[in-house]
């Protein structure tokens, strides 16, 4: 079973429509964030914590009875969509995701971002790097500290440390498909930790830059 994960804001019904496209029929579950006044079915959460609040406390919620696998989508999802990679060359339609999504072409047994993804590189004393790097991590909207890597470090057994260079490829805007082996390799304390050290940044959650640069690392750790 698939089951597709939605964080609403305020954002109109109507751009929830392509929901109702994919051709496996997975369930969909709404998290409303925004005004009561919205029209379908949803679960209300306090707006706090941006998409990635509403993805973390899923999986706590559901951790005993998790869908085989997650697709984390946001309801704008055409704001990061790697459309070269989708779409084959069909025109990019920006109310409608792409056929080989909707007809699920893609692995559902491994972590797979939907979005475009890029190598960004944190380089505070500018060390001569290997590989091509696609983006400055400066251009964050916020500097990486010490306590954000120590939390990082506590949850996947890391040593980052804020003035040595770390790169990380990621896809900005969260939208990614993953199996439910992926979570439960973690135990629910582990995801527990994991909301908590999200949730610990001062509004207005600029947190949110840093973990979503590192949620490879968080996926591919295993406590087991």
């Amino acid at each position: 079973m698939r089951q597709i994960v939605l964080t609403r804001c305020n954002e109109p019904e109507s751009m929830f429509r392509w929901t109702k496209d994919f051709v496996d029929k997975p369930e969909v579950v709404i998290y409303n964030k925004g005004n009561a006044s919205f029209g379908l079915p949803a679960q209300a959460r306090p707006n706090v914590g941006r998409d990635l609040e509403t993805q973390l406390w899923h999986i706590l919620s559901n951790y005993d009875n998790l869908a085989d696998e997650l697709l984390m989508l946001q309801p704008h999802f055409a704001d990061h969509l790697d459309w070269p990679r989708w779409a084959s060359g069909v025109e990019s339609n920006n109310d409608k995701l792409p056929d080989s999504i909707l007809n699920h072409d893609y692995d559902g047994s491994k972590l797979q971002f939907i979005n475009v993804y890029h190598t960004e590189c944190y380089n505070p004393n500018n060390i001569q790097l290997s590989g091509k790097i696609t983006k400055d991590y400066w251009q964050m909207q916020t500097d990486i500290i010490q306590p954000f890597l120590d939390g990082l470090n506590d949850l996947v057994k890391t040593n980052y440390k804020v003035d040595q260079a770390i790169c990380w490829t990621f896809s900005p805007g969260i939208a990614y498909s993953v199996p439910k082996s992926m979570i439960l390799n973690k135990s629910k304390a582990w995801w527990q930790r994991c909301y908590d050290f999200y949730m610990s940044a001062p509004p207005p959650h600029c947190h949110a830059y840093f973990f979503e640069r590192c949620y490879c690392d968080l996926w591919d750790y295993s406590e087991y």
